[in-house]
């Protein structure tokens, strides 16, 4: 009878612990990450009341007659398959989908989570929020390289710190240009005619380092042929406040390929870049007059024109106007300030399939084309007849602070906010013409502003990318994964913490994708693995072992009773 109790005490003890587990269970079916337990029995020592004999040649052999003591609990085991995902929208919620564990440091030791509900602290630190303890990773250096080598630290968001600012190197252009523009002329209506221009010279330039423009105008004669008139304006004088105070001057010259085309005068702006008066305004053309004998006067007006840090842009307003197409494009210098650069497009009035493009930059600063043959102001970009670039698609342009030497040399001088000169390396390839609508605009450009920090995400590999006010994105950290030989020989510790047994083996040590079998899955967590369903059904079975053993230890009882009435 004693042996019976002691079994029926066993199982009572047994089942009793099956439903703590199973208890525990279900107390954390909404615990992040929780892992379900699950308890194993099996039975004691047995005793042999009788041992087994082989068989005889006149009998047969006889099994072992052995008495059980009862059952133990053999395991408790921890059921590391995933959790259902549960969407949050927090970018420092992460979910690990396959194996590992992250690492957090708890002083000089190391714990290890499936929970990844992380929070960002008062020092940018990632910890997780209930403890405190500081989720582990490589950071980036400041380019934003992450290497293996790198020593695995505290993951640190940095909070206050600025993405630096970089000067714009690149740029290009795609779009239109029109090949039905319109180019200015000036038709035959007797040996005198008016012209007027419109437009811009850049004020960018001075006396000193010259700066010059060609403007190309038609002129017919009185056969009606089309002659080509290059008028072109240099800087001959820079203002000084004096006294006497000295205007900006230009002087103007014309000619054309006979050199039956001249003229030669000067016009002076004022302070604010407007019209101030103009000089010897007459272009004549010899011989291409009525009969072939007189001659053509050409009056110029030059009195709607300005002077300032546009792109040069003259412009011929009558008889016979221009069509002049102006774009832009914004680039950083590597202060982080922005200069808008203005580009003005002119078709050739007499070569088919070419423009003639100048560049002007908002501000102080000087900007040119630093071609191999000397800075410019202009270039010329010519296309194929099926209207792709032929020529000209390429140009470096260079901006550099007021009264620059503009020759293009290594060292340039500073712009007017102390930032270095800026260098551009132009790609027009992608410009087209077309009949049809002018639409050429930026699109590339590098370079950026400087930045603070606006938004941090994680992608699958658990690297950590901070996205800045200046649109620009960097990775900043990687986090570390953690593996076991024998995850389920790891010690739980509270806080959905795990720490090394001497069953789990050393941790192994990789990154999500590299090393660990597993992805990261942010603005979401891991939930519990607990079937519900599951649960209850081994806790009523545990309820029913519960009863019968208690049955059998009653039973036992009772009959220890009668034996004991027996001497009675």
């Amino acid at each position: 009878m004693l042996r019976s109790l002691i079994s029926g005490l066993s199982g009572i003890r047994t089942h009793q612990t099956s439903l703590d587990v199973i208890g525990n269970n279900i107390a954390n079916i909404n615990t992040p990450s929780y892992k379900a337990s699950r308890a194993s029995f099996s039975d004691a020592l047995s005793l042999t009341l009788k041992g087994g004999t082989p068989p005889t040649g006149s009998r047969g052999g006889l099994n072992p007659f052995q008495v059980g003591r009862g059952s133990t609990v053999d395991s408790i085991d921890t059921i590391f398959t995933q959790g259902s995902l549960e969407t949050t929208g927090n970018p420092t919620d992460l979910t690990i989908a396959g194996e590992g564990f992250f690492v957090l440091r708890h002083g000089q030791e190391n714990l290890y989570s499936r929970d990844g509900s992380f929070a960002v602290d008062a020092t940018g630190t990632l910890v997780d929020p209930n403890t405190g303890f500081a989720v582990q990773g490589r950071m980036a250096d400041a380019s934003g390289n992450i290497m293996s080598s790198t020593p695995i630290t505290d993951v640190v968001l940095p909070i206050e710190s600025l993405f630096p600012a970089r000067a714009t190197s690149t740029a290009s252009l795609t779009g239109n240009l029109d090949a039905s523009a319109a180019t200015g002329k000036v038709p035959f209506i007797g040996d005198t005619a008016n012209a007027s221009f419109s437009g811009n010279l850049s004020a960018t330039g001075t006396a000193t380092g010259p700066t010059s423009y060609a403007k190309h105008m038609v002129v017919y004669d009185y056969l009606g042929n089309a002659n080509d008139v290059t008028i072109t304006f240099e800087k001959s004088k820079d203002s000084t406040p004096g006294p006497p105070a000295v205007l900006d001057e230009w002087k103007w010259t014309a000619s054309d390929a006979s050199g039956k085309a001249t003229g030669t005068g000067n016009i002076t702006f004022k302070a604010d870049g407007s019209y101030d008066n103009s000089a010897g305004d007459t272009i004549i053309c010899a011989g291409w007059g009525t009969g072939g004998t007189g001659d053509i006067s050409v009056d110029l007006d030059f009195a709607q024109m300005t002077q300032t840090n546009g792109p040069f842009s003259p412009m011929l307003s009558y008889p016979v106007e221009d069509q002049t197409y102006q774009t832009s494009m914004m680039v950083y210098d590597s202060l982080g300030g922005t200069h808008n650069a203005i580009i003005n497009f002119e078709r050739d009035p007499l070569t088919a399939n070419t423009w003639r493009w100048a560049i002007g930059v908002s501000g102080n600063n000087e900007v040119y084309i630093n071609d191999p043959a000397g800075p410019s102001y202009s270039q010329e970009i010519v296309f194929n007849p099926d209207g792709t670039v032929k020529t000209g698609a390429t140009a470096n342009l260079v901006i550099e602070g007021p009264n620059g030497l503009a020759d293009g040399t290594t060292t340039l001088t500073p712009l007017d906010n102390g930032a270095d000169g800026i260098r551009i390396a132009l790609d027009l390839s992608s410009l087209v013409q077309f009949s049809g609508a002018f639409t050429p605009v930026p699109s590339a450009r590098d370079g950026h502003g400087a930045g603070s920090l606006d938004n941090i995400t994680f992608d699958d590999t658990g690297t950590l990318i901070g996205t800045f006010t200046n649109g620009n994105s960097q990775k900043l950290a990687q986090l570390v994964l953690a593996d076991f030989h024998n995850p389920a020989g790891l010690v739980k510790s509270g806080g959905n913490m795990y720490s090394m047994s001497m069953n789990s083996g050393a941790a192994v040590i990789g990154t999500a994708g590299s090393g660990i079998r597993a992805s990261i899955i942010s603005n979401s967590l891991e939930g519990s693995n607990v079937d519900l369903a599951n649960e209850f059904t081994k806790m009523i079975i545990a309820q029913r072992g519960f009863e019968a053993n208690s049955r059998v230890v009653t039973t036992s009882d009772a009959i220890l009773g009668e034996l004991i009435n027996l001497k009675r």
